[in-house]
């Protein structure tokens, strides 16, 4: 009878003792814990939780339990609770403190979604996943410390923090999921922990504000757009570690200017350096074959480029728009260069094509450069008189 009417009670309000009397809770299947899974009417700002309901624990926050609850403005969550939801706390734009116990051990996905006057919070010392999107547009949040205990970091989860100027990651996670700090333009450091073998899609995207970010050796692959738009990013260091790279992965880090490319890459992504205009010098490991479309394009300040003997291609726009490049030299292998490669290399004076059989042309590959001829070796064929509507010179 007892359990009968116990189960009777579940999905009603608190009684009228509880703290917060407009709680609904619900029983667990093994009836001896409650979680909390709404309200029957609006808060108006701060909420306690009780830890107890009808002599039994409070052990969940239910998923969606208090999103759209835009008055709420502090919450204090009573240790023995285990988990917070996804979306338990979405869109509460008003709240600006909640205390989080130690025994939480799992944040769900989008359970602080766009809480936008949230400015700090204390992630507890046994917390162990963070879900995706978690604390997705919380724009006032200003610095995060995830402790080591955290396994699980989960993508997206502090997108569009706009105002996060520091986060503390934990030194045990083997990944930087996609979009983890995607469009976190106040964020100026990071430290990637040792642990760390692969960075995800757009995982800073757009950290405007990111003066430098190691990336440890061990790391193996970095997803496209890893670190686009970090346009104060100092240096761009690509350990030896790394043997795949998405396209676009360092588009307009406009501040770079050195970058050191791992000798592992076979190919230098499209995009990859596109529009890293304070880039003076490159230098491209003799691992790679290929250069794809834009990688170096609108490298402004581009004065020196050493590309090695094992590139068989250089695609579409790889080096159009780098003003102050001022010789080149094509190496031997190569057998097709792709339109508009070296299109308004303005000051492009010297240009030395080392292999014995012309590569083939995109079109005006050669377009606004500084010199009207080019140097082929001795006894080369293919290239006849004019190659690429330049003058062609038999003297390498």
């Amino acid at each position: 009878m007892f359990l009968s009417l116990k189960s009777a009670l579940d999905g009603v309000v608190g009684s009228l003792t509880d703290q917060s009397p407009k709680l609904v809770y619900e029983l667990n299947t093994a009836e001896d814990a409650y979680s909390v899974s709404g309200t029957t009417s609006a808060i108006f700002g701060p909420l306690t939780i009780p830890s107890v309901h009808n002599g039994l624990p409070v052990d969940e926050i239910k998923g969606e339990a208090f999103k759209g609850e835009a008055a709420l403005t502090d919450v204090v969550i009573p240790n023995g609770v285990t988990l917070i939801g996804s979306a338990a706390f979405m869109e509460c734009f008003a709240l600006n403190d909640i205390t989080i116990p130690n025994s939480v051990t799992s944040i769900g996905g989008s359970a602080f979604y766009e809480c936008t006057s949230l400015t700090e919070i204390t992630l507890p010392n046994n917390l162990t996943t963070i879900g995706g999107e978690a604390f997705i547009g919380c724009s006032s949040l200003t610095s995060v410390v995830i402790p080591n205990s955290v396994t699980t970091l989960s993508g997206g989860a502090f997108q569009a923090c706009t105002s996060l100027t520091s986060a503390t990651l934990p030194n045990n996670i083997t990944s930087i999921e996609d979009r983890l700090f995607f469009n976190c333009p106040s964020l100026t450091n990071i430290t990637i922990p040792a642990s760390v073998t692969s960075i995800g899609e757009s995982a800073f995207d757009g950290c405007t504000k990111l003066v430098s970010a190691n990336i440890p050796n061990g790391v193996t692959s970095i997803g496209i757009r890893g670190f686009s738009l970090c346009k104060s990013l100092g240096g761009i260091n690509i350990p030896n570690s790394v043997t795949s790279m998405g396209h676009s992965a360092f588009l307009f880090c406009e501040s770079a200017t050195s970058i050191n490319i791992s000798n592992s890459l076979t190919s230098v992504p499209a995009n990859s350096f596109n529009n890293c205009t304070s880039l003076t010098s490159v230098t491209i490991p003799n691992s790679v074959t290929s250069l794809a479309t834009h990688a170096f394009n609108q490298c402004q300040n581009l004065a020196s480029v050493t590309i090695p003997d094992s590139v068989t291609s250089i695609s579409l726009r790889v080096f159009a728009n780098c003003f102050k490049l001022i010789s080149i030299t094509i190496p031997a292998n190569v057998t097709d260069i792709g339109s508009r490669a070296f299109d308004s290399c303005l000051r492009l004076a010297t240009i030395n094509c080392e292999p014995t059989s012309a590569p083939s042309l995109g079109i005006q590959v050669f377009e606004r450069v500084s010199t009207s001829t080019i140097n082929v070796p001795i006894g080369a064929t293919g290239y006849g008189t004019e190659y690429g509507g330049l003058t062609v010179n038999y003297n390498l």
